[in-house]
This record gives structure tokens, sequence and C-alpha cells, in this order.
């Protein structure tokens, strides 16, 4: 498995400032096509590390079926099959927003997550 093409629209999104005016966390997004024709979406972000004075990669947290915290891990990786190569990304990214998703969507296999994240941290991640 291999991606075919990508495109990166690199830091997208940013949260609001705080009180201190500093904005917390920068969002990354970027998408793939893998040789399967699956368009995935590869969403991380840097959170801004108050004693560090600076933004460093952070991790995605969920909660499991027993309602336990958990780390999901630096990448949120999913399908984007409505995603357009080269669309202005808020029209993407509002679209997303009005799609519903339930249990039984179906998610990246292992593999196309692992060539997702080995891509884009060979290939993109290092810009940031």
């Amino acid at each position: 498995m291999r991606v075919v093409r990508h495109y990166d629209y690199g830091m997208i999104l940013d949260s609001t400032p705080n009180k201190k005016g500093i904005i917390q966390d920068n969002m990354y997004f970027c998408f793939l096509e893998l040789d399967n024709e699956k368009i995935i979406c590869v969403h991380t972000y840097k959170s801004y590390d108050d004693e560090k004075k600076s933004y460093e990669w952070n991790e995605f947290g969920s909660i499991d079926e027993d309602g336990n915290d958990i780390i999901v891990g630096y990448y949120n990786i999913t399908y984007a099959k409505d995603y357009e190569f080269g669309e202005e990304f808020f029209k993407w990214f509002d679209r997303s927003l009005n799609t519903s998703y339930s249990k039984s969507n179906e998610f990246p296999s292992k593999e196309e997550q692992k060539c997702a994240v080995d891509y884009y941290e060979k290939n993109i991640k290092s810009k940031y």
C-alpha cells in the first residue's frame, strides 16, 4: 500500500486565544489518496506548553465504552469520502460538520492508518 497523492493544508485551524492572548491549539490537516483509491484525512495538532513557551505535538483523548478517559494517539485518521483534492479547506470542513456518523461507519484499516502516518511523518510533519 502506498500514497499516490496528497494535499496538505498545514496549520489551518486554531483555538480561540486564552485570557493571556495565547492560542492554545494549532490544528493541521492533510489528505492522502492511497493506491486502493481510498482518501484519508490526517488530523493532528500542537498545543502551547506554558513551561517551554512553545508549541508541542499533542495526543488526542477520548472516552472508551466504559466512560474512562483514554489516549488515542497523535493522529486522528479517518476516511474523507466526500473530499475533492485541492478544494478550499473550509468548504470541505463545513460539509464534514454536517455529515452524520454512526457506529456502523467504516474506519481506515490498521494498514491504511500505518501507511498514512508513515507518509505524513516522512514527508510532511517535519515542515512544522
